[in-house]
């Protein structure tokens, strides 16, 4: 006999008994318990490291040594476990919570401290909230996590056609030729320092213009026209300038503003003398 069974001799012919998990003459054939299919309701046969012993492994909603008894399965989910919005997923005599954004632990009963990562950008400062954070940005920035500087230019603060610069919570203007202040909004009166000399100033958007006085000339009516430019004076006389004005120093026999009237001088014949009169002041007696 086989070392799993038993010899039992009396005054007959010699037999073996086998033990459990054994069969054949001399007891060394190995029995297969699952062929018999023990295992119900679709359960798995395995055998045991065991002699003479198999393991059902049971589908779900089925249990005993057989897997011959149904139960009704528990949803654990409708006690609604999960806190904080988490979401509940059934299995067999237990659950799993999914957690919302910012929660943990089994039950999701646990907050995030989402500020110890400093998610706050260009020194905004951070607020623990349930579930998430808030930033709380310095001026000039904004967005969910202070990543955004905020473009001051965009309202078109600069007026007159200035020149907007954007800078850190500010902007600065360049403003056009006629123009200063913060936004560019006043106009420089350029007629200020009386840049005229012999004229009236008008004020204009970018600059001024002089309105002269009569005998003056160029941008700041600082010349004085000369009238003798033009030889107003006739018959040799010579011009001399004024303010808006010229004299002629006529030549003897000439008279007139423009020494155009040349003097009689026939009055000085005596005698009955008959004066013919000559150019400037030349004559002759007949």
């Amino acid at each position: 006999c086989h070392i799993n069974a038993l010899f039992l001799f009396f005054f007959c012919p010699s037999r073996c008994t086998c033990t459990a998990g054994w069969t054949g003459p001399d007891c060394s054939e190995d029995i297969n318990e699952c062929e018999s299919e023990p295992c119900l309701n679709g359960a798995t046969c395995f055998e045991s490291v065991k002699p003479g012993q198999f393991v059902c492994i049971c589908p779900p909603f089925y249990t005993g040594d057989f897997c011959h008894q149904r139960f009704m399965e528990i949803n654990e989910c409708l006690s609604r476990p999960c806190k904080n919005n988490g979401t509940c997923l059934d299995l067999i005599n237990r659950f799993i919570c999914n957690c919302a954004p910012g929660y943990y632990g089994s039950l999701c009963e646990m907050d995030i401290n989402e500020c110890e990562t400093l998610p706050c950008l260009h020194g905004g400062s951070c607020i623990n909230r349930l579930g998430g954070y808030r930033c709380v940005c310095l001026p000039g920035f904004t967005g969910d996590r202070c990543e955004v500087n905020i473009d001051e230019c965009m309202s078109s603060p600069c007026l007159n056609n200035g020149s907007c610069i954007d800078g850190i919570s500010s902007y600065k203007c360049l403003c056009k030729r006629g123009f200063i202040g913060t936004n560019c909004e006043i106009n420089v009166n350029e007629c200020l320092p009386n840049p005229c000399l012999h004229g009236r100033c008008i004020d204009l958007t970018d600059g001024y213009r002089c309105s002269c006085e009569p005998g003056w000339t160029s941008s700041r009516c600082e010349i004085n026209i000369n009238e003798c430019e033009s030889a107003p004076c006739l018959n040799g006389g010579s011009c001399q300038d004024a303010i808006n004005a010229f004299v002629c120093a006529c030549l003897s026999g000439y008279t007139g503003r423009f020494c155009e009237v040349d003097v009689d001088v026939c009055t000085l014949c005596f005698n009955g003398g008959v004066c013919v009169d000559g150019p400037g002041r030349t004559f002759h007696c007949r």
